[in-house]
């Protein structure tokens, strides 16, 4: 594993996942929302952020997590790995909701600077309705674009611990 896309619903784990590959493989950690947000939820120009997520794919070694359906087909061409969270839409609406509660009025480590947690119905929306739209639609570029690749999904902890486990002895020193 070289460049290591995560994808799933919100809520589902993408950046904590994101987090602990990096820890043990020391590849270059993207969080998409923190390169994609100006302070206060503000969007980028999009030549701008264009320009910048071609720089970021242009590196040889990452792992970027986040979802963005306007780029994902330009990260999973270049990615060699596609890691699914595969979720269910209660755990992640009841993990977004937790996330709200305890960090509203804070930015996260992953978001981008001056982006404060904040209770919006919209996302909630989103986070409810992500497995009946936009998860189909990735399974389609997955499909399409994920051939030689190597795909990985994941259902609940216990499958992310047994993937971590298993990526330790690729990346321990000789």
């Amino acid at each position: 594993m070289k460049r290591a896309i995560i994808i799933g619903n919100c809520g589902a784990g993408k950046s904590t996942l994101a987090r602990k590959i990096h820890d043990l493989t020391q590849l270059r950690l993207i969080h998409l929302d923190q390169e994609y947000w100006l302070p206060d939820w503000v969007e980028p120009d999009l030549e701008i952020w264009s320009k910048k997520l071609t720089e970021l794919l242009s590196l040889e070694e990452w792992i970027i997590d986040g979802n963005y359906g306007s780029s994902m087909e330009q990260r999973m061409k270049r990615a060699d790995t596609i890691i699914v969270m595969e979720v269910s839409t209660w755990k992640s609406m009841m993990r977004v909701i937790k996330r709200v509660i305890s960090n509203r009025g804070k930015t996260r480590p992953d978001m981008a600077a001056g982006c404060d947690e904040r209770f919006s119905l919209s996302f909630l929306h989103y986070v409810f309705i992500y497995n009946f739209t936009r998860k189909p639609l990735n399974e389609k570029r997955i499909a399409a674009y994920g051939k030689g690749k190597t795909i990985v999904r994941l259902k609940n902890n216990r499958d992310v611990e047994r993937y971590l486990n298993e990526l330790r002895p690729e990346f321990l020193p000789n």
